[in-house]
């Protein structure tokens, strides 16, 4: 090859490049050739240890630019000239952002969270020029030490998604009501007590987690919410849901386990497309008659509540896969269950039960079975039919003998701390 044609080959590098990835590639600085790359525009530079981005600066037609996971403390006051549309500083000793951040017009995400310990280099004021980013529609600050949002933030009315998790905020400005096209808005492990009255503006928000934060209470315009589809509220200190809850007819998930709460609202029969409902750790009594109209129901998790009895409408729940009341106050096997054909786990542990129903083998699809430690004397000897029964605990109860089990099904048992002779234990798995 000739001086001429290498030469040749080499600018052809450096001006038909449009992408470059050297994630993971043990970097301590950038490479030496870098501002050569004049048509580059996707840089990906993650999971490193540069801590300058200076000659990045010279890349006017870049656009997507990856350096997460890096060393960078500072920010070069050229590089905000950069025509960037994607940016990912996480994991970075950044610890500002800097009111040059308005002069990325084009930018449409922006990431800027910790992931990795990084305590010691996180964000903790936003400044008033985030707003002034007219094309931004993905905006992640988690895990810093973010204790306010400024106004401006409502300026940012193209936002699509918000990540604000893991920070210090006690509140949202009033100006949160204006993202209209905010879809999924993440305010989870903060310290909120109280929702501003203008969150009942984001009415295409379709995911809301508002997990470990301090709230009391919910605003009347929540139920403006209807395109909601995940709703987390777990890990608060409410102690009633609002009566409104038929609003949320799109709704599928909902979390509001380790709370306060007494009762469920008679409201909360009419969302038909709920299939996962965690209201686990709260001081539930009774469910309403309404219940059983949750017909896609396929999770329910009621375990460490205060029901003793379940109301006759759970019958109908047919779609219902897993289902957990252990921790609870029942006395007897709630008979509303044995209508569901496709349940396949039950837990009914720390209860006080006594008998088993011989139709217990009307699940038969049933695969996971936890009745431990209960006041169970004896097993019908139905339980011989339930032969997709997998894993079975019956430990801590009052048996002196089991019934003839699954040949082929059980492949986990518990009968521990119960009244069975030692002998009589061999006698079973041997006949197995």
């Amino acid at each position: 090859m000739t001086v001429k044609a290498g030469a040749q080959r080499y600018s052809n590098k450096y001006s038909t490049t449009q992408k470059i990835d050297l994630s993971h590639s043990k970097l301590t600085e950038l490479p030496n050739d870098i501002a050569n790359y004049i048509r580059l525009k996707k840089l990906i530079l993650s999971f490193n240890r540069i801590k300058k981005i200076d000659d990045i600066c010279f890349l006017n037609k870049l656009n997507f630019l990856d350096i997460s996971n890096n060393c960078i403390s500072h920010l070069p006051e050229k590089f905000f000239d950069l025509p960037l549309e994607f940016l990912d500083l996480s994991d970075n000793y950044i610890k500002e952002i800097p009111d040059a951040i308005e002069k990325f017009v084009n930018l449409k995400k922006f990431y800027c969270s910790r992931w990795i310990g990084l305590n010691k280099y996180t964000i903790k004021i936003l400044p008033n020029t985030i707003g002034n980013l007219p094309n931004l529609e993905c905006l992640s600050l988690s895990s810093n030490n973010i204790s306010f949002l400024p106004e401006s933030i409502g300026n940012l009315t193209n936002l699509k998604e918000l990540y604000l998790a893991g920070n210090l905020l006690t509140s949202l400005p009033e100006s949160i009501g204006n993202l209209i096209n905010l879809e999924k808005l993440y305010l989870n492990n903060n310290k909120i007590t109280k929702l501003p009255d203008s969150i009942g503006n984001l009415k295409k928000l379709k995911e809301l987690d508002l997990s470990n934060n301090n709230l009391t209470e919910l605003p009347e315009n929540f139920q403006n919410l209807e395109n909601l589809e995940s709703l987390r509220l777990q890990n608060n200190k409410l102690k009633k849901l609002p009566k409104y809850l038929d609003n949320f007819q799109k709704v599928k998930c909902i979390y509001i386990h380790q709370n306060l709460l007494k009762e469920l609202p008679n409201s909360i029969g009419s969302l038909k497309n709920l299939k996962e409902l965690y209201a686990y750790n709260n001081r539930i009594k009774s469910l309403p008659e309404s219940f059983g109209n949750l017909s896609n129901l396929k999770r329910l998790s009621l375990n460490y509540n205060r029901l003793s009895r379940l109301p006759a409408s759970f019958a109908k729940l047919h779609s219902l896969s897993s289902l957990d009341l252990k921790n609870n106050q029942f006395s007897e096997f709630p008979n509303e269950i044995l209508c569901l054909a496709n349940l396949i786990g039950l837990q009914l542990s720390n209860n006080l039960i006594t008998i088993i129903p011989n139709n217990i083998d009307n699940l038969k699809n049933l695969e996971f079975l936890d009745l431990a430690n209960n006041q169970i004397k004896k097993l019908p000897s139905s339980f011989y039919q339930l032969k997709k029964l997998f894993m079975f605990d019956i430990q801590n109860n009052y048996l002196t003998q089991l019934p003839k089990l699954p040949r082929r099904g059980i492949k986990h048992l518990g009968i521990a701390q119960n009244l069975i002779q030692e002998n009589y234990i061999k006698k079973i798995f041997k006949n197995k």
